[in-house]
């Protein structure tokens, strides 16, 4: 029996019935002299241990039977059942729950353990874990080469990665890879993030976490759950979190952030509803940036423009989460979402130039006021059947978008530097120029059939999309998406897709005043997957191609338009891995060989090679039993930004992490190092030119965490 395993919960959509047959045959098998242990809700595996006595040593002589492992799955794919650095599932890309070995496409996870001990405070510090996975300027990610959408549990979310939530009020972080998945079409043909919420729990968890670090840096959260009857059939979550820094590391006034996040949940008799609230209010400093010369970065001594320079955000979402499971296997789910995003900013922007074929460095006084109003509804219905041999998963469903804005922009008169960290004047109120709102309305109508027929995986899609803004009239594209994998092996599965997105560009407009054509990608991709060490680690491995036409950007010239470019074509080979290599030791990596070609005189281009590891090792001896370190390294090689027919080099670098860390089970304190060796790093430029964001030197962090 060594090596057994019991596993319930979605992947095989078990009832309650069957959960208490299967908790009756482990009782059974206590009663052969095996010890139950029982862990909380929050871990995925409750183990079943044998007494510390050697087969011979039981008494009467009886043999003592091996340990048997019980692993609950149920909850999986949302994250609550993560533990460790490696994921199970994933309902993200499918629309169901299915195991990532079972999925032809890359999905890689980001666990909240993989978080905390990084001591992650926004999904900017989450996304360098995975290949392929790149910063754009400030407020954009990058997969295999173009801008991604951030989602949060699959859909959409206005405002900027930079001013996402905090990263303590997710249970995981997804990349999904390719032109496409069942959120069908609204992406480019890199892929996607999405962030999947904490959700309310059945047991009852109260954990406190209080930080501090260099340049003033205070955080204090509470995340608190559990259940409101004795049933345990209604619950709650609260989380509230507080951020105060003094200043950042180039002496810009400090971040401010507060975020609360109520939600309740409710179950009982196969139907699941979750429904929630969050209100954040934050101030984003200003970012250093440097210009670019043909030598590389011009290095900074200090600021550039004023220490004043910042946004304000503030987002209220209301969302809701409906699941029924019927009696004949099929499932019922809607979610829906409303955000209402009011951001103010006044900086000093770095505008480069080229006069007279010379480049040349200005700067501008910038005023942006803006109002956006976000919905977001979706209903799917899952049903399985059979046909022979033949297994389906069918999934049918609609999802609509609605998005309209109220924005003014205000500009002040161009100021020549004499050097990129010239000290500039605060920006004072400048006459507003109000943009037109363009609203947009996106729908889709999906259907997508699982198909399984012994160790091969079949996976097909096809989404009519359509999309319309208040002055254009309505487009409709058909994108279909297919994908097949074959688990060669328990352990081993290979895979093969093909994808297509569709990005309607509603809302942008160009700088005659036409609305801007909508972008169509394509994508192809071929992979291996391995679940190693008994599932505890998962290696991955892929090759792609992926490309658009009728790409679009930020006009630097003209706030609030955006000129068009041609197509862009990015291909590589990505190589992922998390899990626990033994007793004690984790670790997450990953690496990317790329290459990049844009149809455009302007653009930046890709590391040819990037990637980061990083690793936390629990002694094991029982003197140091809850000491631990972790160590990690993230670095790319150097790349070019093209402007204006010449290429300005950016250098490779190399960032150097570490910790060292202490934890029980209701008590952890954590000293990590950001940067230990203090060198000069740059974040990816953006597209306004060659301009580049430095990043902070030397940071330290002390984190404490208590469960009570």
């Amino acid at each position: 029996m060594a090596g057994l395993s019991f596993n319930f919960g979605r992947a095989a959509r078990s009832s309650n019935r069957q959960f208490l047959a299967l908790s009756v045959s482990v009782l059974v098998l206590a009663g052969c002299g095996l010890t139950i242990t029982a862990w909380a809700e929050e871990h995925s595996a409750k183990q079943v241990e044998k007494d510390k006595k050697s087969p011979h040593d039981a008494e009467g002589g009886a043999e003592v039977l091996p340990t048997i492992t019980v692993t609950d799955t149920s909850g999986a794919a949302s994250g609550e059942t993560d533990t460790g650095f490696v994921a199970a599932e994933s309902g993200s890309a499918t629309g169901t729950d299915t195991p990532l070995s079972n999925i032809p496409q890359s999905v890689q996870v980001v666990t909240k353990d993989v978080m905390k001990s990084q001591q992650s405070q926004s999904v900017m510090d989450v996304l360098h874990n995975v290949s392929g996975t790149s910063r754009l300027g400030l407020n954009s990610v990058v997969v295999r080469g173009f801008e991604a959408p951030v989602m949060i549990d699959g859909q959409v979310r206005s405002g900027s990665a930079q001013s996402l939530p905090p990263a303590a009020g997710y249970a995981r972080a997804e990349v999904l890879k390719g032109a496409d998945s069942i959120l069908a079409g609204r992406m480019a043909p890199g892929g996607s993030i999405n962030l999947v919420r904490k959700r309310p729990q059945s047991e009852a968890v109260r954990e406190v976490t209080v930080e501090t670090g260099s340049f003033g840096h205070l955080q204090n959260s509470w995340d608190l759950t559990g259940p409101l009857t004795p049933e345990k059939e209604l619950t709650y979550r609260l989380i509230a979190i507080g951020q105060y820094d003094a200043n950042n590391a180039f002496g810009y006034d400090g971040a401010k952030d507060g975020y609360l996040a109520p939600s309740m949940r409710w179950t009982h008799a196969g139907t699941d509803i979750v429904i929630g609230g969050e209100f954040q209010s934050q101030r984003v400093p200003g970012t250093p940036a440097t210009f670019i010369g043909v030598n590389g970065p011009i290095p900074l001594s200090s600021l550039m423009g004023n220490p004043a320079d910042g946004t304000e955000e503030d987002t209220k979402t209301a969302y809701f989460d409906v699941e029924h499971e019927f009696d004949n296997e099929m499932t019922f789910h809607a979610k829906g979402q409303y955000q209402r995003l009011i951001l103010s900013g006044r900086l000093n922007t770095l505008r480069p130039m080229a006069v007279m074929g010379v480049l040349t460095h200005p700067a501008a006084p910038l005023a942006l006021d803006a109002t956006q109003d976000t919905w977001n509804l979706e209903a799917t219905l899952a049903g399985k059947a059979d046909t022979g041999m033949l297994q389906h998963e069918i999934l049918a469903g609609w999802r609509y978008m609605n998005n309209s804005a109220v924005t003014s922009v205000g500009m002040g008169e161009l100021i020549f530097l004499q050097a990129p960290d010239e000290r500039l004047p605060p920006v004072e109120r400048l006459d507003m120029l109000q943009i037109p709102d363009e609203g947009g309305r996106d729908s889709g109508l999906f259907i997508q059939d699982q198909i399984d027929w012994n160790r091969l995986h079949l996976l097909a899609n096809l989404t009519y999309n359509t999309a319309k803004s208040d002055s254009a009239d309505a487009i409709s594209v058909w994108t279909p998406n297919v994908g097949v994998a074959y688990q060669v092996t328990d352990s081993i599965s290979v895979y093969a897709n093909w994808q297509n997105s569709f990005q309607s560009n509603v809302g942008s407009i160009l700088a005659s005043g036409e609305a801007a054509p909508p972008t169509k990608g394509t994508s192809i991709e071929s992979g291996v997957k391995l679940n190693l060490l008994d599932d505890r680690m998962m290696v991955s491995a892929a090759v792609f191609r992926a490309s658009n036409n009728n790409s679009i950007q930020s006009n630097p010239l003209i706030p609030g338009t955006v000129v068009l470019g041609g197509g862009n074509v990015s291909r590589g080979i990505e190589f992922d891995a998390s899990g626990e290599l033994a007793p004690g030791w984790s670790v997450i990596g990953n690496y990317t060989l790329s290459d990049n070609e844009q149809d455009d005189d302007n653009y930046a281009g890709l590391p040819r090679h990037q990637g980061s590891l990083w690793t936390t090792y629990d002694l094991q001896d029982d003197r140091w039993h809850g000491f631990g370190g972790g160590i990690g390294v993230t670095a790319r090689s150097g790349y070019d930004y093209h402007f204006e027919q010449v290429q300005y080099p950016v250098p490779a670098q190399a960032q150097l992490d570490a910790s060292i860390y202490w934890k029980k089970d209701n008590a952890s304190v954590v000293l990590g190092v950001k940067n230990v060796l203090d060198d000069r790093l740059y974040s990816r430029v953006n597209n306004l030119g060659p301009i580049v964001f430095v990043e902070p030197g030397r940071t330290v962090l002390l984190t404490g965490t208590f469960r009570f």
